[in-house]
Order: structure tokens, then C-alpha cells, then sequence
């Protein structure tokens, strides 16, 4: 097996090296002398330690270690080891002699059962052996056994904010959409009806620069920005030229705002995928023409069914219907416009007269009945009370 003589030939190697790297214990700290090859811009200079790494995989790979099968209903014994570098662990298990025989590294899926750590006292098996001779302890490190608080924290590591944006010059106005969504996954969507006319290009521009300002202000250590104008993110990301002398301006701005983010990325998605942005834009493009506009655009989620459509009833088959439904009737003696559907909704209670029947069916759905007070649906999905005359 010749030495690598090339960056490409290197990569090769390490890619055939991963493909066995459950047999070769530390191969991360083995190939360690390889990493600055890697690197761009740098010279392939292969040296002494190279060369010397190169030749320890070769002679490793000569004496492979014996692997066996686990045994059911067995102890595991999982041995880990930290460097500065790299880590390792070595799976094993006591065969019917007493001695600990390596396990193949996809064993290491039974770590879904119970796990007992404890402390090393003992060095027992030759697997063990190889496997401390390949992570030694500098001497400089000092052990201990104890942490540094009585507490384990967890630290969760989230995701980073999103921003969408988008821009909508129409014929009446111009409006820009933002939508910000957290590690979390909440929501805080922005519209904003531009002053001035202008257009789709510089209406994309002023939609990212309002609310990089508040992305700054928030410290976000990383933010990923998304929208369909491909023409604006290569901009931003220097692949494209900027030609036109209306958006040099705003470039510029928005370069020296993303600079002052530690971590923002900038990314092109196709229009479906910007649709919530693009929809805010909308809004706001539309609105432009009025002089007043809603500072507020209640989303509320609603399905409408649609009552059966009640067929015309004769007089004469009034009476006949009457004395063949089963059903419980009152009669409103108090005069108020709420009894009968208060009789109705909790009890089932109708009218006596089988039109003002139908009516109250039609109209019950509109109506919720709490702690015996009637309350009425509004568009909004507002509860409003419903009053009597005298209340009223």
C-alpha cells in the first residue's frame, strides 16, 4: 500500500479507513498527523509523523483483534476513554472461560438498556490492555473522581432562528413581509407598508434591513435567512454583482448589518417554501391604498357545515308533524329572546311551534351556554354576552 502522495489520494485513504473503523481502535487520534493536510490552502508537506502514522495503520491492520459474537443474557462491559484529540470505547463481554473478549462496535445499540458505570480497578484481558496502550493518559492530566458541583446539568443545544422575508410592489402600494421563527418553533410575523414606491428588488432590500435591526438587538449568536429572490441572496452573498445604482445603497447597509451578526447564513428557497412571508407582504401591499389601516389581522381557524336545507312544509302537515316528533316543547311565557334557546341547548327543549323550531335549530350554533349565561359566537371568535331587553 503505497503513501499518499497527493490531497486527493489522502481523502481516498481516510475513506477506506472509515469504512473499517470499528476494527482499528483510536483511529481519530491515529490520524491526527493527517488533519492540517486537509485543510485548504495548504501545502501537502508530507513529514516524519505522517509517515510514521501512515506506518502504525499499516502494522495494526497486519494483526487485526478477534471479534466474537455477544452472548445473550450476558454482561456488557463498555470501556471509554477521552483524550484532547479523540475518544474511543471498547465494547466486551466474559466468554465461558472468564476472559474478556472484544465485541463488534454495532453492538453498541444495546445502550438502550440499562447502563451501570463504574469506576476502573482492575485491568483484565488483552482487548483491554490494546485498548489503554492506544489511549494513554498524559501525565499532566490530574484525575479525580468527583465533579465539580452536586448538580448534573443538561445543556440543550437548540436549533437557530429563522427569518423570512419578502417584498410585494403592486399598483396601489408597496408592502414587505418578515417572519421570524424561534428554536421553538413560535411564530412572530411583521408587515410593513412601505412609504414610498419602488421596485420588487428594493422592496426585498427594505424587508430584510427592518428587522436586521432587531435581530441585532436580541444577541441572536445565529440567525438563517431565507427568501425567493435569487437574485437578492447572491447579492448578499457577494456571487453576484450589484449593478444597479438604486440598490447599491441598500447593500451596502444590510452588509454591514449582517457583519455585526456572529453566525448569519443566508440561503435561497423557492417561493412555496417563502410563502408566509410573501403572504405578509401581500397584506400589506393591498392595505396601502386606505388611509387607515388595521394595525391588528385576527387568524382564526373555522369550518363551516352547512345546515340541511329544510323543505317547505304545508299548513296542513303542521299538526301531522307535531304529533309525530318525540320531541320535549315549552312555551316562552316570560318574554325574554333568550329562553328558548337556553331551553334549548342544555335540555333540548323547542318551541311549540314547529317554524319557530327550525329557527332555533338554524340559529343554536351561533350560541354557547356557560354557568347558565348565553354567549354569542362573534366573527372573531369572541364570546359576547348576550343581554336582555331590560339589560340591554
Amino acid at each position: 500500500m503505497p503513501e499518499p502522495r497527493n490531497v486527493s489520494e489522502l481523502k481516498s485513504f481516510q475513506g477506506h479507513l472509515a469504512y473499517i473503523r470499528c476494527f482499528i481502535s483510536n483511529l481519530a487520534g491515529i490520524c491526527q498527523p493527517f488533519s492540517h493536510l486537509l485543510k485548504k490552502d495548504t501545502p501537502f508537506e508530507w513529514d516524519d509523523s505522517c509517515r510514521n502514522a501512515f506506518n502504525n495503520i499499516k502494522e495494526y491492520l497486519t494483526k487485526p483483534p478477534v471479534l466474537v459474537a455477544p452472548i445473550v443474557d450476558r454482561l456488557l462491559l463498555l470501556y471509554i476513554a477521552a483524550q484532547e484529540k479523540s475518544v474511543g470505547a471498547l465494547l466486551s463481554q466474559c466468554d465461558e472461560n472468564n476472559k474478556e473478549r472484544r465485541l463488534p462496535k454495532w453492538a453498541l445499540i444495546l445502550s438502550e438498556v440499562e447502563i451501570n458505570f463504574v469506576p476502573q480497578r482492575a485491568i483484565k484481558g488483552q482487548a483491554l490492555a490494546n485498548f489503554l496502550a492506544h489511549h494513554p493518559v498524559p501525565a499532566e492530566w490530574e484525575l479525580t473522581e468527583e465533579f465539580p458541583h452536586e448538580e448534573i446539568f443538561l445543556v440543550e443545544v437548540l436549533p437557530p432562528w429563522e427569518m423570512y422575508f419578502d417584498g410585494d410592489a403592486q399598483r396601489n402600494g408597496v408592502g414587505t413581509g418578515v417572519l421570524f421563527v424561534s428554536p421553538r418553533r413560535d411564530l412572530l410575523p411583521y408587515s410593513f407598508v412601505l412609504t414610498q414606491n419602488c421596485s420588487n428588488n428594493e422592496a426585498q432590500y427594505q424587508a430584510i434591513l427592518l428587522r436586521l435591526g432587531t435581530t441585532i438587538e436580541m444577541k441572536l449568536p445565529q440567525l438563517n435567512i431565507y427568501d425567493d429572490s435569487a437574485l437578492v441572496i447572491k447579492q448578499l452573498t457577494r456571487e453576484f454583482e450589484v449593478k444597479n445604482p438604486k440598490l447599491i445603497q441598500f447593500w451596502r447597509h444590510a452588509g454591514e448589518l449582517l457583519a455585526r451578526i456572529p453566525e448569519a447564513s443566508l440561503h435561497y428557497v423557492p417561493r412555496f417554501e417563502n410563502g408566509p412571508a410573501g403572504a405578509l407582504a401581500g397584506i400589506a401591499a393591498s392595505f396601502a391604498q386606505f388611509n387607515e389601516r388595521p394595525s391588528q389581522v385576527p387568524i382564526c381557524e373555522r369550518w363551516v357545515v352547512p345546515l340541511p336545507v329544510e323543505e317547505e312544509i304545508e299548513e296542513e302537515q303542521i299538526e301531522e308533524i307535531e304529533e309525530s316528533l318525540p320531541i320535549s316543547t315549552s312555551q316562552n311565557t316570560t318574554g325574554d329572546w333568550r329562553e328558548p334557546i337556553t331551553n334549548f341547548l342544555p335540555h333540548g327543549i323547542l318551541p311549540v311551534d314547529l317554524r319557530e323550531r327550525v329557527q332555533i335549530r338554524r340559529a343554536a350554533p351561533k350560541y354557547v351556554f356557560i354557568n347558565d349565561i348565553l354567549y354569542r359566537r362573534s366573527y372573531e371568535g369572541l364570546l359576547l354576552r348576550c343581554l336582555s331587553k331590560e339589560e340591554g
